[in-house]
């Protein structure tokens, strides 16, 4: 098989709708491992929540693009973080603390803290005042994600973050997240696989639009049925939904491509 590597979404793409790992896809990605072959995750999600999925597999996925990109674990296990500056990620703040959301959540040191005005539970929230202090003091957020009350209400984000120098996508139709400018899956595959391997032999699969850039610049770019439209018109193959073991199918069609 001329590609030897495959990088899959978590959400709406390796896992149904009960957030489980269709038994067909694990027994054929601990087959596509064993047969030397490496295996990634790219997704939006914190690194604890990827490792709530991965614990599913039989074998450690061989590299992690967590965050959209803002955290990669690569091929040769190295750790490669990037954070929104401190002026930016308060400048950020501002303005969506003063736009319609429900939830605000900030990434810190590979954690997820929901922003709030008092903290009742200290292990996943962080209070508004404190976490301002602590950006004067030099943190730096790697992802700010923000929970829309309604969908609609997406454009009205993008137009008032639109002239920031960061990177804004959607993971979800309430779902806007935000980090450092440049930062997406496709530059988080890129560092994941060090240089050593192009993507031309990359298999990607994804549903939505923080899929995109990286689906169109693989070799072999797939989109779940379930998939945004937007999604589909640049991938190379659809293949079946996210309920039905959609890893299995790919592999077994490119085996057949590849004989």
């Amino acid at each position: 098989m001329n590609n030897q590597i495959l990088c899959s979404d978590i959400d709406g793409t390796l896992i149904s709708d009960s957030k489980r790992v269709a038994p067909q896809d694990i027994q054929a990605l601990a087959t596509w491992q064993k047969h030397g072959h490496l295996f990634g995750i790219t997704s939006g999600r914190s690194l604890d929540g990827i490792k709530m999925i991965t614990r599913q597999l039989e074998r450690e996925p061989d590299f992690i693009v967590a965050l959209n990109g803002a955290y990669v674990s690569s091929i040769t296990r190295h750790i490669y973080e990037s954070n929104i500056s401190k002026v930016m990620s308060r400048r950020v703040l501002e303005i969506v603390r003063q736009l319609p959301s429900e939830k605000i959540t900030v990434n810190i040191n590979r954690q997820s803290r929901q922003l709030v005005q008092c903290v009742t539970n200290g292990h996943t929230e962080v209070d508004e005042m404190s976490l301002l202090q602590q950006l004067e003091d030099g943190l730096e957020i790697a992802k700010i994600t923000v929970l829309l009350k309604l969908s609609d209400d997406s454009q009205l984000f993008y137009e008032q973050l639109s002239s920031l120098p960061v990177e804004i996508t959607t993971s979800d139709d309430r779902y806007i997240e935000i980090m450092q400018q440049g930062i997406s899956k496709l530059s988080g595959l890129t560092t994941a696989l060090e240089q050593q391997i192009p993507l031309e032999r990359v298999i990607a699969i994804g549903d939505y639009l923080n899929d995109i850039a990286m689906i169109k610049s693989v070799g072999a770019g797939y989109a779940v049925a379930n998939a945004r439209p937007e999604l589909k018109q640049v991938a190379d193959y659809q293949t079946v939904s996210h309920n039905d073991g959609p890893i299995s199918h790919i592999l077994n069609e490119q085996r057949r491509m590849n004989r």
